[in-house]
Order: C-alpha cells, then structure tokens, then sequence
C-alpha cells in the first residue's frame, strides 16, 4: 500500500461537503490558498480540497496539491451535466477518457488506471471553461467531442496530474440532463474565488417564478447527485489500492 495520501479536489461547497461527511477523522488541513480537509475515505488517506470553478481555479489548486502532498493519486469529484439520453441525473460516472476544450483546442487523455468490479458507468467526459447552461449548447458539444458528461474543473486537473506524472481518476454525478435547461446562469454571481454567491442568487430568482422553481428542482437534484457523488468515491477509494503499490 502507498503511504502517499489520495489528494480530492472539489469545486462546490456542496461537493466538499458531501465527502467530508462520509470521511472519518476530518480536520480542517493548512493549505495557503484553498479550503483543505484530511481524513480517511474508503480506507485511504486523503486530502480533499476546494478549487472553486472554471479551468483557472481548478488548475492552480492541483498544482498546490500535487507540490505539497506528492499524493499517490489525484482524484478529480463532483458533479457534471449529462450530454446523452444514456445518463440521467442522480447517476454517477468515472470518466473513461477526458476532453480538456481550450478555445478551439481540444486535449485527450484517456483514463489508465482500471477499477476491477466497479460498479459505477464509464463515460467521456469533456471540460469546457463555462457552464452548459442550455440543452442546445450541450447536444452542440456532445456533437463536436463525442463526450457523455461535462464539467468545467476536471480537464485542468487531469493536465496538472499528467504533467506531474501521478495517476488520477474522474468521479462524477449528474445533476442535470441533455435535454433540460439549467435555470440560470451562475457564472455572473460567482465571487473571485470561483465559488456561487448563494444569496445574490436567490435573491435574482425571488422576483423570477419560473427561475426559482428551476432552481428548486436544481436543489433537489444536487441533493441526490452529493450522496451518489459520496458513495461512489468511497466505494472506489476501498478498491484502488492495489493499483498504488510504490
């Protein structure tokens, strides 16, 4: 077994929040620029951190990661829209290859690290750098990159684990699916940190019916995507040990 510790990296509040509390002995952890917790999850070690959204945030947090833990693997988790009528929300997924889309650029890696008797749904995952708010604009980018799922941190993570030469695996749980719209956009009500000013949002819908159910029902599903997302990473974290062996 490594004695290195799984590093997590997170983009939401509700994603960390949901693995700490499957975790056992967490304590906050010091880390200079990002929220950090360790304990123990599936049996492993790890240190699970909170990147904030978009290419930017994710990226600089995997690379403090990886310089100050050296973790044995790289975990990127959290939540993701589905980009085909295969994937309903509430499923999890780990992501078979990773798209990272970079203006007109797209980068691929392809998962190597296999996860015997898992039970969770393989799929290609593609990282563009804003949200897919629309079901147009994500049948679009299921159309140019043949992609499943989407989410906006895991390409940059994969990047940072690549060039760092440690393996990495992608978990996530779909909030949302190909053909539904999400109620807003939140890129405009997120702080410099990366992360969705809950009031300012509420706030925008209150005088919006339909933007508020929306958001209800957006509720709901996170709800049931944080205790997929939980299981699933815990669940994975209990078999990869093997794979780790220095």
């Amino acid at each position: 077994m490594s004695s290195a510790p799984v590093g997590l990296i997170v983009a939401l509040p509700e994603e960390s929040q949901a693995l700490r509390s499957v975790m056992r002995r967490v304590k906050p952890w010091s880390f200079p620029d990002y929220p950090a917790w360790r304990g123990v999850l599936g049996g492993r070690e790890v240190v699970l951190t909170q990147s904030g959204m978009g290419h930017g945030h994710a990226a600089a947090c995997a690379r403090q990661l990886l310089r100050l833990e050296r973790p044995a693997l790289l975990i990127a988790a959290g939540f993701a829209g589905g980009l085909t009528d295969d994937f309903a929300p509430g499923d999890a997924i780990v992501a078979s290859e990773v798209i990272l889309l970079e203006g007109s650029a797209h980068r691929r890696w392809p998962s190597r690290l296999k996860l015997e008797h898992a039970s969770h749904r393989r799929a290609v995952l593609a990282s563009p750098d804003r949200i897919m708010r629309f079901a147009s604009e994500k049948q679009e980018l299921a159309r140019l990159t043949g992609a499943q799922a989407c989410d906006m941190e895991s390409g940059t993570v994969v990047r940072e684990a690549e060039e760092a030469g440690v393996p990495w695996l992608v978990v996530r749980s779909l909030t949302d699916g190909v053909a539904e719209d999400l109620p807003m956009d939140f890129q405009p009500f997120t702080n410099a940190r990366g992360v969705p000013h809950k009031p300012r949002i509420v706030l925008h819908a209150l005088v919006r019916p339909r933007t508020l159910w929306g958001l209800m029902r957006l509720g709901r599903r996170t709800a049931h995507a944080a205790h997929t997302l939980s299981r699933s990473v815990e669940q994975i974290l209990s078999r990869v040990d093997q794979q780790l062996a220095p």
